[in-house]
């Protein structure tokens, strides 16, 4: 029996409004019903998190976070339907 190759998408995208929010859990809800599919959505799998005011420290933290899991991934998946600096970087 062949193997199934499991492609990693790195998710980007902006998570600060309730529709940008509602979309992202859209996506990984599709993409989580893939066998094929190994998802890494910032939002919910960073082990990261900034508070409301986050500090230089914990901004460089996830700032590596991100760019070490999209060096993991075999392709990007960027949401551009709302402008934001992160996902467009």
């Amino acid at each position: 029996m062949k193997e199934k190759k499991v492609i990693k998408v790195y998710l980007a995208s902006p998570f600060f409004t309730t529709s940008q929010i509602e979309l992202v859990n859209k996506i990984k809800e599709v993409m989580d019903l893939e066998d094929e599919i190994d998802l890494y959505s910032p939002m919910h799998h960073s082990k990261v998190k900034l508070s409301k005011f986050p500090t230089e420290e914990d901004v460089n933290l996830v700032f590596k976070d991100n760019i070490d899991n999209m060096d993991k991934a075999d392709i990007v998946l960027a949401v551009i339907n709302d402008p934001d600096s992160g996902t467009e970087f």
